[in-house]
């Protein structure tokens, strides 16, 4: 099995002010939507340099498409894979603005558990 390597972020007052923005619905997002968003702000809170190092590793990573693809299976088959493909899918929709759509709750997309679907 892979080793994962520590992004090093330092989150303190930022973990405060997501699950503030989140607020009661945190209890009613799906595992992987939670897994979602941790990693889109983690790698979007990450100097470039470290970025493209991190990134560079999955180049032949596509992004989410369609949106139930984001599902508990995909993140546990493989998480740094399913790291990329976040970047991949919030830089696709405006990158740092679509994730404070997700954060707000105004996106349009269901943070459910969508399940697999063929």
């Amino acid at each position: 099995m892979k080793r994962r390597a520590s992004w090093s972020i330092q989150w303190g007052a930022r973990t405060r002010a997501i699950r503030q923005a989140l607020g009661r619905r945190i209890a009613r997002i799906s595992r992987s939507w939670v897994e979602f968003i941790a990693y889109a702000i983690q790698i979007e809170w990450m100097p470039d340099d470290r970025r493209k190092i991190v990134l560079d590793e999955y180049s032949e990573a596509t992004a989410f498409e369609p949106v139930e693809r984001i599902n508990e299976f995909i993140y546990a088959h493989d998480p740094d894979v399913f790291s990329a493909r976040v970047r991949l899918f919030t830089c696709a929709r405006g990158g740092s603005k679509f994730i404070t759509t997700v954060l707000n709750g105004t996106s349009g997309i269901e943070l459910g558990e969508i399940f697999w679907q063929h």
